[in-house]
């Protein structure tokens, strides 16, 4: 699409949006269907090439949510403590992983968020100069398969949660959205998903007993 807004002031992402901007950075990968997704949805914002870096706020807010998502709401109360220092360090502990957990310093933490705002806002801005009007409907579909691969992990440790906050519930309700579209769309995505469901279950089983 061309640029053919007029810009205004910054409106708050809903968190609708900032989930889908979460599952984006999921899916790591550009052109999946989580991708049309999230850049159709900004498409109905008020954002273009003129405001974009007025936006880098909301963009911030989707970066934080998904490492929220990895590592916990307690990622976001450590950086957002004024008392905190830059040398200051965090516990990287990844939900629903058994690796041992990573310590990191706030600044590197904040440096990680701008990396990933910056990667996602050029990937915004390309599609807003028209860069990715090429895609193919074969191609685009194709990655429904590879967004389930992506998500699927992260429903699964949402799901083994014990008393999930608000915001978790809302991340599960999300991902389980986006691989129930996902698996709608694709056989090959819902084979997979169907098998990786029932191997959880023979997982689950195996270790009760």
């Amino acid at each position: 699409m061309t640029d053919t807004k007029v810009s205004k002031s910054v409106v708050e992402f809903t968190p609708e949006l900032v989930c889908l901007g979460v599952a984006w950075f999921v899916s790591d990968e550009e052109h999946t269907s989580s991708q049309t997704t999230l850049f159709n949805k900004l498409d109905a914002t008020n954002i273009d090439l003129a405001n974009m870096s007025s936006y880098r706020g909301e963009f911030g807010r989707m970066a934080l949510a998904y490492f929220v998502s990895v590592y916990g709401d307690e990622y976001a109360t450590f950086l957002a403590d004024p008392a905190v220092a830059g040398k200051a360090t965090f516990s990287l502990d990844r939900i629903g992983s058994k690796a041992k957990p990573v310590e990191s310093t706030k600044k590197l933490m904040q440096g990680q968020i701008r990396a990933k705002v910056r990667r996602l806002t050029n990937a915004y801005e390309k599609h807003l100069k028209g860069g990715d009007k090429s895609r193919r409907t074969r191609e685009t579909l194709s990655t429904y398969h590879a967004d389930v691969k992506a998500l699927a992990p992260r429903l699964a440790a949402y799901q083994k949660l014990e008393g999930p906050s608000t915001q978790q519930n809302d991340q599960r309700k999300l991902l389980q959205a986006l691989i129930d579209t996902s698996i709608s769309q694709c056989a090959k995505a819902k084979k997979w998903f169907v098998a990786e469901v029932k191997r959880q279950t023979l997982a689950i089983a195996k270790s009760t007993k």
